[in-house]
């Protein structure tokens, strides 16, 4: 049952274009956001938990051959939200499909929800939390972390925290896939966001 707290956030943006290399050949034929958990494809489960937090408005950006995603979540309808799409014809990266829905945030602020990486907590929906988070601190965004190891910080990005206390910080900034031994920090960003448009 969708909730009525989403602290006025109102759309998402899930970037569902990547071509899943690392998974080949097996993504040659499935898009990686449709490979099968359970009883349904990932992206559903991430589909459910944007609508769970209260967004019932989405844009999913893929990509030429992932006309599957389309043709199972069409307008979203059945999965009680609205889905548009939007079509990233080159990999140009994260903040190239994020472009792809500059004008339909309309200068919102936006949850951005990766398509292919789902995070399961015992006790609350993550993005749920991420919006109360974002709205007890009066945030200009949220990033969701997770800590790696210090031999893994040149896979993510990793952000340069103000502060080290707590669970809860201020960033200063992320460093991109440092080498190892000079990352900023352990804290890799994770796949959901909440970011002002502003």
């Amino acid at each position: 049952m969708p909730s009525d707290l989403n602290y006025g956030i109102r759309r998402a943006i899930v970037p569902a274009a990547g071509l899943g290399t690392r998974m080949r050949p097996l993504t040659n034929a499935i898009p990686k956001e449709m490979l099968p958990l359970g009883r349904k494809p990932l992206l559903e489960y991430i589909v459910d938990e944007i609508r769970d937090a209260g967004i019932l408005q989405v844009l999913m950006v893929i990509s030429p051959g992932k006309e599957m995603i389309e043709r199972y979540f069409g307008d979203g309808h059945k999965f009680g939200l609205s889905i548009e799409y939007a079509i990233q014809n080159q990999m140009r990266g994260l903040g190239d499909a994020v472009l792809h829905g500059e004008i339909w945030c309309e200068g919102e602020t936006f949850a951005l929800v990766f398509g292919d990486c789902l995070i399961e907590s015992p006790s609350t929906n993550v993005l749920s939390m991420m919006l109360q988070c974002r709205s007890d601190n009066s945030a200009d965004g949220v990033v969701l972390t997770e800590l790696v190891s210090p031999d893994r910080v040149n896979k993510y990005g990793i952000l340069r925290p103000k502060t080290t206390t707590g669970d809860q910080f201020e960033i200063e900034g992320i460093a991109e896939k440092p080498q190892i031994g000079q990352a900023p920090s352990l804290n890799a960003v994770a796949a959901r966001y909440i970011l002002s448009s502003e």
